[in-house]
């Protein structure tokens, strides 16, 4: 999945790629945000990236928790090998 593909607007209803993340922090390019993002998996931590093209006011906020979710379109499976 692309950091572009991560939103952070209501998911529709019975949505199942919804997640929630720690907000880490924020670096403002023009025209995208990029934020940095804290995932847990069970017992261990993952740190994505996103990508916000053209950034608004959002509930993108230092340390807050978001939740977060991704089309099942924008989701390709590759294989191990």
């Amino acid at each position: 999945m692309r950091p572009e593909a991560i939103r952070f607007d209501t998911p529709p209803a019975a949505s199942r790629n919804v997640f929630t993340g720690q907000h880490l922090h924020s670096v403002y390019l023009g025209e995208i945000a990029q934020h940095s993002l804290a995932i847990m998996t069970g017992e261990s931590q993952l740190e994505w990236k996103a990508s916000e093209i053209n950034p608004v006011a959002t509930n993108v906020r230092p340390n807050s928790q978001l939740t977060c979710w991704i089309a099942p379109e924008n989701i390709v499976v590759l294989p191990a090998d």
